[in-house]
């Protein structure tokens, strides 16, 4: 796994060898080195890869990213390499004449990356990271009780 850090955060680097043992469903051919790099910029978009990004190791940030890899790839080029698939969730399908209707939701969350299963794996492993950790501030006379006590 080639890695790099810029001394404030994890910055992993796409070795298309590395991918493939993770994921070795995107066998070359149909999936080129070209077109997975594609598919890891991309992923960027969506996990900094800058050194900003909240994940503390470069080897969780490489694995991250692959996920991303993985589930953009599939949407691109879809899961046999040969064209993209549908996206969204299919609302309905007929049979005579063959006809496919899909949605994606206004408020999607989670819908774009459970289209694939390592877009699942990835909403999954990321969970942590969507979550708020509550601060509270000072408080306003200094009692340490919080809200707006008085002393007297």
């Amino acid at each position: 796994m080639n890695t790099a850090c810029n001394g404030t955060g994890p910055v992993a680097t796409f070795v298309a060898a590395d991918f493939r043992a993770m994921f070795p469903v995107f066998t070359d051919p149909p999936f080129t080195d070209g077109m997975l790099q594609a598919a890891f910029d991309i992923s960027t978009t969506f996990l900094r890869n800058d050194g900003s990004s909240p994940v503390k190791t470069v080897a969780l940030q490489t694995r991250l990213l692959y996920m991303l890899t993985a589930h953009v790839s599939v949407l691109l080029y879809g899961a046999d390499g040969t064209g993209a698939s549908l996206v969204g969730r299919v609302a309905s399908a007929s049979e005579g004449s063959v006809s496919v209707s899909t949605d994606f939701p206004q408020n999607p969350n989670s819908a774009w990356y459970t289209q694939t299963q390592y877009g699942a794996m990835y909403w999954q492993a990321t969970m942590a990271y969507r979550t708020v950790n509550y601060r509270p501030g000072a408080t306003r006379f200094g009692t340490g009780r919080g809200g707006n006590r008085s002393r007297w």
